[in-house]
């Protein structure tokens, strides 16, 4: 863009020379301009769907290869190497006509202007041997005119690689905006029932006593707790119970608009207890999951912790007290001992390098890691490999499994 507004720059410059010396002339010199413009106008207009074209074909290219990639195993259990193969290329050859496309464009466009621009220049030679005939002008006049519509329309000319850049980064910067506004679901207006602090139809024993900071047990609002100190709009509370509730939450997934996640949940979660909530695929135990470790929040509804809401808990108290073990464990190209060591990152005291041989071995144990640290050629300073890849499915999530114990987290979210 800084190149482009130069180059405009220098043209206006040189035009406004051109104008003081000999106006007659340099408007008869420069009388091409408008239809120079009016070309590049028409080239934008028929090259940006053909770069929009080429990226979205890239985009799918790229997407087929890291998705057949990260399955390389199911696509070879299904014989299917020929067909991603087969997708791949269609979307690279797609991609390239688009390209070639392009270059024509351009390639056009470059032809005409310079066609017009010495036509520009042949003309203005004829009318300013005029005007010196006739002692109108001067020859240095005719020169000087000659010379600065010469150089501003070099510079005029020397704007279209920059317009090339620039419709580019439109249409990437389209796309973007495209997604960030992407419709999400109108968040609907739901009842706020009184809650009872435990699962809506769910039969519960009458002997059941909860937590000292359940809903159920408390006698002053949740602003009238004396542990809890509100920071800037932000509560930190100075212990982590790790007693949950869920009300008539509902939510919906950026990428998916049309389709509920949940629906109207509401769900009590005892502190101190091991609660499984089973399902169906697709009922929302990954969501549940993911609403209560702050990845998303929810589109109605409230979700509590120790009777806080949880969008008011200081983000670096939630992270502190809650960890997760999903089904994909990220692995890095590191020793073993730096991977387990990994599930202090984030702590406000504790750093990965502050983990010790020992605590790395007991999480192991715990974990049943510790068997295979030792079979491994250096032991604990065994470098794992690129994401992991010297390890089984089992053995990361194993890994995983150590990385919690390590980080000792109050709420620990386990998934399938």
């Amino acid at each position: 863009m800084g190149h482009a507004v130069r180059e405009v720059t220098i043209f206006l410059a040189c035009s406004i020379l051109a104008l003081v010396r000999s106006y007659s002339l340099a408007l008869v010199t420069l009388s091409a301009i408008p239809l120079a413009l009016f070309i590049q106008i028409a080239t934008q207009v028929v090259a940006n769907p053909l770069f929009a074209a080429e990226r979205r074909a890239l985009e799918e290219s790229s997407t087929t290869v890291e998705r057949s990639t990260n399955a390389i195993s199911t696509v070879k259990a299904f014989n299917a190497e020929a067909v991603e193969t087969d997708k791949f290329a269609r979307g690279i050859d797609w991609a390239l006509r688009n390209y070639v496309r392009q270059a024509i464009v351009w390639s056009i466009n470059n032809s005409i202007t310079n066609l017009v621009l010495n036509i520009m220049f042949v003309a203005g030679f004829w009318f300013g041997s005029k005007l010196v005939g006739s002692g109108q002008v001067s020859p240095a006049d005719v020169m000087t005119v000659f010379w600065a519509c010469l150089l501003g329309s070099s510079s005029l000319q020397a704007v279209v690689p920059h317009l090339v850049t620039i419709s580019q980064g439109k249409a990437s910067m389209a796309s973007l905006v495209g997604l960030i506004r992407s419709p999400g679901l109108q968040r609907k207006f739901i009842l706020q029932v009184p809650y009872s602090g435990r699962s809506f139809g769910v039969d519960t024993d009458e002997n059941y006593s909860p937590s000292p900071i359940s809903p159920l047990n408390r006698s002053v609002a949740p602003t009238q707790d004396p542990m809890v100190e509100a920071v800037a709009d932000t509560v930190m509370p100075s212990k982590a119970y790790g007693e949950f509730s869920l009300r008539n939450v509902t939510f919906v997934y950026p990428a998916r608009p049309e389709t509920l996640a949940l629906d109207d949940v509401s769900i009590f979660l005892p502190a101190g207890e091991t609660t499984f909530i089973v399902g169906a695929s697709g009922s929302g135990k990954s969501t549940i999951a993911q609403l209560l470790l702050r990845l998303y929040q929810p589109d109605g509804g409230e979700i509590f912790m120790d009777d806080q809401p949880l969008e008011r808990l200081d983000l670096a108290f939630t992270r502190e007290h809650i960890s997760a073990v999903q089904q994909g464990c990220i692995m890095f190209d590191m020793t073993l001992h730096e991977n387990v060591a990994m599930g202090l990152a984030g702590l406000p005291d504790r750093k990965p390098e502050d983990a010790t041989r020992e605590q790395v071995i007991e999480a192991c144990k715990m974990a049943m890691l510790d068997d295979f640290a030792q079979s491994l050629p250096e032991g604990y300073e065994t470098r794992l490999g690129t994401k992991g890849s010297s390890l089984s499915g089992g053995q990361r999530q194993r890994l995983a499994i150590a990385r919690a114990r390590l980080r000792d987290p109050t709420i620990l979210v386990l998934g399938e």
